[in-house]
């Protein structure tokens, strides 16, 4: 909780401004200097999942917005213009017209245009649905709240993995040193047991015992190194930097990582559990 607490600050500043989203130095040259702060806050920036979550809220902010307002009266208005055009003609045969019965050369034409305008209006106003626009309202609202603890607890994950992997690298890192100290020691030994045994002061077992020693030191080195190179390879899945990116990462003070002592049975850690953990929350709100 102290960790989240630290980070929070840079969370926020990474949520509302356009600095921290923008791409990092990418040269595998360049080593990325990061410490676990900055580290934890470029994840959450760059997080596909936090950016999903994000969606998830907005859609379902629309959703209860739709739902308030369907209950609102709906008012419409529909208008536009109208022409007519009508041409027509009538023959004259002995002075009768040919709507007589009459017929003739002598032909008459004509033509008439005329110009209007419709204008209508519609008041729905919804009286009784038997609350159906409230349970409409209260569901979608109920799942922005599920989608709001989501995106808390998908936040919180990408705390927890990102500063997880940070931790590894570190430790990895140190694994590495502490075993090719110990194989540059074990062939320092090496050297002395074979001057002794070239003085006749060792038996060649003891000198076959100590290059076995170094052998399981040289295999415990490139395990050690693989587990770092594992470590970073995560990180950088955390951070989405590319393949290659070289990482410089600061060292974690021991108070970042000290937790405040507290005197809690089982019972009260499995009530603290569920009272901390988002994703219950969320499926509460859903049901």
């Amino acid at each position: 909780m102290r960790f989240l607490l630290r980070v929070l600050p840079l969370l926020i500043a990474a949520a509302s401004g356009p600095a921290m989203a923008q791409e990092p130095p990418t040269t595998p040259e360049t080593p990325i200097e990061l410490s676990l702060d900055e580290a934890v806050a470029l994840a959450v920036v760059r997080s596909l999942d936090l950016q999903r979550a994000g969606y998830t809220v907005d859609l379902q902010a629309l959703d209860l917005r739709e739902a308030e307002a369907a209950g609102d009266p709906e008012l419409s208005v529909s208008g536009g213009p109208t022409v007519r055009l009508s041409r027509g003609y009538e023959t004259d045969f002995f002075g009768l017209p040919d709507s007589l019965g009459g017929g003739g050369p002598e032909l008459g034409v004509g033509s008439e245009a005329s110009l209007g305008a419709s204008v209508g209006a519609s008041l729905n106003l919804p009286l009784f649905d038997g609350g159906a626009r409230r349970a409409r309202r209260r569901a979608a609202s109920q799942a922005l709240d599920a989608a709001r603890l989501d995106r808390d607890r998908a936040v919180e994950d990408v705390v927890r993995e990102t500063a997880a992997d940070y931790l590894d690298v570190l430790r990895g890192a140190a694994l590495v040193a502490v075993e090719d100290t110990n194989l540059a020691a074990d062939r320092a030994l090496l050297d002395r047991v074979r001057a002794e045994y070239d003085a006749g002061n060792r038996n060649l077992g003891d000198v076959l015992q100590q290059e076995a020693a170094i052998a399981q030191g040289e295999q415990r080195l490139a395990t050690a190194r693989r587990n770092e190179a594992v470590a970073r390879l995560n990180l950088r899945q955390d951070l989405r930097l590319p393949r290659g990116t070289a990482l410089d990462l600061a060292p974690v003070a021991d108070a970042v990582l000290d937790l405040p002592a507290r005197d809690l049975d089982v019972d009260a850690l499995v009530a603290l559990a569920f009272e901390e953990r988002d994703d219950l929350d969320a499926q509460s709100a859903r049901i």
